[in-house]
């Protein structure tokens, strides 16, 4: 990965250079960090998103997301907005999803969702991405059961059963899991 080239800051930075700082500056510094992944919100959602999305992701975007979520796991800030990155990118294709995963962001995702059981939005957000993944194929749907993504999802639906937002993203973790691809 490219290093944080000089003059480049969070805020201003191209998809390919704020994979660079995730990969690089970021893991030294969760103020940093957090700076990148708020960037990566804004690439998401401006006009371009999708575009972004794509540059992030081919930039090798799931290993830095997963290398700053291990690196800051007692932040929770960090790891709501690295639960929500990955989630952005394991939508939509299979190919997406199986990127993803080879990454490691299945285990990160749950170990981030443990190490903040009481953090709503962690939690939601680590819902989010693991439904996304289960979206996939048998060995995607796998990986994720194999990972513990049922006991995650089972522990998150027991400790807020009044939560609506909580309970439809397990359901549909759940639902992902289950489904079967029509042949």
């Amino acid at each position: 990965m490219p290093p944080k080239p000089k003059g480049v800051s969070p805020a201003s930075a191209s998809p390919a250079e704020l994979v660079g700082m995730l990969t690089g500056l970021a893991l030294k510094s969760a103020r940093m960090a957090l700076g990148c992944l708020k960037r990566w919100e804004e690439l998401e959602q401006f006009g371009r998103g999708v575009a972004n999305i794509a540059a992030l992701r081919e930039a090798g975007g799931s290993a830095a997301v997963v290398g700053v979520m291990d690196m800051h796991r007692t932040d929770p800030a960090i790891a709501e907005r690295a639960c929500r990155a990955i989630g952005t990118l394991a939508h939509g294709e299979l190919g997406n999803k199986q990127q993803v995963i080879q990454s490691g962001a299945v285990i990160s995702v749950i170990a981030a969702m443990g190490a903040h059981p009481g953090i709503v939005a962690v939690q939601v957000q680590g819902l989010v991405a693991l439904a996304n993944l289960a979206a996939g194929d048998d060995g995607c749907k796998d990986a994720l059961i194999s990972a513990g993504a049922c006991d995650a999802c089972a522990s998150v639906a027991v400790r807020f059963p009044e939560d609506a937002t909580m309970q439809v993203q397990a359901m549909r973790l759940l639902a992902n899991l289950t489904a079967s691809k029509p042949e």
